[in-house]
């Protein structure tokens, strides 16, 4: 029920909110991603056979929170908050992680390159983080 309350209101946001609210030079942002872990199910270290934890979850799932603003007209400077989600853990050859979950948190600087508003053109709006 949560993530669902989450994804309303990150819909709600994206859908009725301005990124200009508070600040012409403040960019809030709000993020929520599905994703998966890649790799082999199992590992054979000279003859030792073990599951891999993070590519036999299932379920990776989390949200974001970004906040930047504008120091210069083609810099800008903010933090960065997330959290992703790992869970259901499953191999058919091994139950050793069995009920795993895994927690990712971060919490970064951003810095953000970007060019000059136009009102037309193929480098309008153009951002590198």
């Amino acid at each position: 029920m949560k993530k669902k309350g989450l994804f309303y209101v990150s819909l709600f946001i994206y859908c009725f909110a301005s990124a200009q609210v508070a600040d012409k030079n403040l960019n809030i942002y709000t993020g929520y991603s599905i994703g998966s872990f890649s790799g082999k199910e199992m590992s054979n270290d000279d003859g030792f056979i073990y599951p891999y934890l993070y590519s036999n979850l299932t379920n990776l799932n989390g949200y974001s929170f970004k906040a930047t603003y504008k120091i210069y007209p083609l810099f800008s400077f903010g933090l960065e908050n997330g959290k992703m989600t790992g869970n259901n853990w499953s191999s058919e050859n091994s139950k050793i992680y069995k009920d795993a979950t895994v927690n990712l948190k971060s919490f970064s600087p951003v810095f953000q390159i970007h060019t000059r508003f136009k009102e037309s053109g193929i480098f309008n709006r153009l951002k590198i983080y």
